[in-house]
């Protein structure tokens, strides 16, 4: 079974997380509740939205796209984040999500140019995240990577 963070290593963790997701962004004249939702569609066609959307999300804004959500943080890292209601997740079933998120993040390091120059050279951080019933979200395991276009 995949181990919840506990103590005081979890709760330094959640600090330094609200500090960079939250406080930091407001810091800065960013809201971080904002974010776009891109479709294949949109990737496709490169529209007026493709690019409204590319330009929120190099703007602060988290871009979501196909269940992930990537959102830059102040220490040159990108960082995606994926829900599951699965609190009894075995290590096989972390492992197929992470990879999803990798190829998630692989298509829009293709498809997408803005994406691709914008995530060059940043760490690649996959937080796989418990959804509850009380709509807390509680992480459950990191899988940390480096980004392929960082070498």
């Amino acid at each position: 079974m995949v181990a919840h963070a506990a103590g005081g290593v979890g709760i330094g963790m959640l600090a330094f997380a609200y500090g960079g997701n939250y406080l930091i962004p407001r810091l800065a004249g960013k809201r971080p509740e904002e974010f776009v939702i891109l479709h294949s569609r949109q990737v496709k066609s490169k529209d007026g939205d493709y690019l409204q959307s590319m330009r929120h999300f190099l703007d602060g804004a988290t871009l979501m796209y196909d269940g992930a959500a990537f959102r830059m943080q102040p220490v040159n890292e990108l960082a995606c984040g994926i829900y599951t209601y699965n609190a009894e997740l075995s290590d096989s079933q972390a492992e197929e999500i992470a990879e999803h998120a990798q190829s998630v993040f692989d298509l829009l390091v293709q498809e997408c140019p803005e994406f691709e120059s914008a995530v060059c050279g940043k760490t690649f951080r996959i937080s796989i995240l418990l959804r509850t019933i009380d709509n807390e979200a509680i992480m459950c395991r990191m899988f940390d990577g480096e980004n392929p276009l960082s070498s």
